[in-house]
């Protein structure tokens, strides 16, 4: 098991936030009419500040877990890891 570079962790996680921004913009219209009509309390606008405040932990997640899961995985010796799996 090796570590991935850092920036190929990096793109891996800013792919993974287009895509969440990309289905929030297609989906959140056509979900809003739905439930505009099923509730009477319920009025939709579109805020991407939230998208934005948690991204920077979200890379931060994206690259230090599999980093840190990587390098406690080559501590043990290969033998040792193929007997737990």
């Amino acid at each position: 098991m090796r570590l991935r570079p850092r920036s190929v962790r990096l793109y891996s996680a800013r792919g993974a936030a287009a895509l969440a921004l990309c289905l929030t913009l297609l989906t959140a219209p056509a979900l809003a009419a739905g439930l505009e009509s099923l509730f009477w309390f319920f009025t939709y606008r579109l805020t991407l500040w939230p998208i934005a405040a948690v991204l920077p932990f979200f890379v931060l997640l994206g690259t230090a877990v599999p980093a840190t899961s990587c390098r406690a995985a080559q501590k043990r010796p290969v033998v040792e890891r193929l007997r737990v799996e």
